[in-house]
């Protein structure tokens, strides 16, 4: 069960609201700082999705992007890393690695340099709900599709540090829930499922065989 905190404090920042007293307020240029290490052509070729993280572009086959034949000025990605799509950050394409990798020169690689920060936590924090509509804010460009938002900006959005067990515990908190709420969605959609199947099997057997 997630702890309730005695006091709460004004963050300062309108669309993060109040945060427990304790906790501190950062700007991402205290968490991040960019990667841009090339020339490791050989390495597996890495994605973001806004669903699914970063993974490797093999691993799914709804992935339209097309790998250059030549991959040398493609940047590493290392595990614990995290890839933010300029173009699409407004649609939450940010995320934590666990993979080692390569991604488009495009793409923004960010290196962890805090010791106290837990890398799962800010890959929930930055993906969720709250950051969103702030990425889309900042982002800039003629056509939606091609929004660019640079890390000029992105460094300069605050976000809370709690103290670094409270992280901790908050990501095993959001494990230990989302898994339960996986399982549910997967019995109904096993229900669904069957309730199809059967519906079918009542729909042929009525015509061909009668009331």
């Amino acid at each position: 069960m997630m702890k309730q905190y005695d006091s709460y404090k004004d963050s300062g920042i309108e669309w993060i609201g109040k945060v427990p007293s304790h906790w501190n307020i950062i700007r991402l240029s205290n968490v991040f700082r960019v990667s841009s290490e090339k020339n490791h052509p050989n390495e597996m070729n890495l994605s973001v999705y806004r669903d699914y993280g970063v993974i490797p572009t093999n691993s799914r086959d709804d992935n339209h992007n097309k790998i250059s034949e030549d991959t040398s000025q493609y940047k590493l990605v290392e595990v614990g890393d995290f890839v933010m799509n300029k173009m699409k950050c407004w649609m939450g394409s940010i995320g934590l690695s666990l993979y080692r990798g390569i991604v488009s020169p495009s793409y923004t690689v960010l290196k962890i340099f805090n010791e106290n920060v837990f890398p799962r936590y800010y890959h929930s924090l930055l993906r969720s709900s709250t950051y969103i509509p702030e990425y889309r804010r900042l982002s800039y460009g003629v056509r939606v599709g091609q929004w660019d938002l640079r890390f000029e900006d992105f460094r300069e959005i605050p976000v809370p540090l709690p103290p670094l067990s409270e992280q901790e515990h908050i990501v095993s908190y959001l494990d230990d829930k989302t898994k339960k709420i996986d399982e549910l969605i997967q019995k109904k959609l096993r229900k669904i499922d069957f309730l199809k199947e059967y519906r079918t099997s009542l729909i042929n057997t009525v015509v061909t065989k009668g009331l």
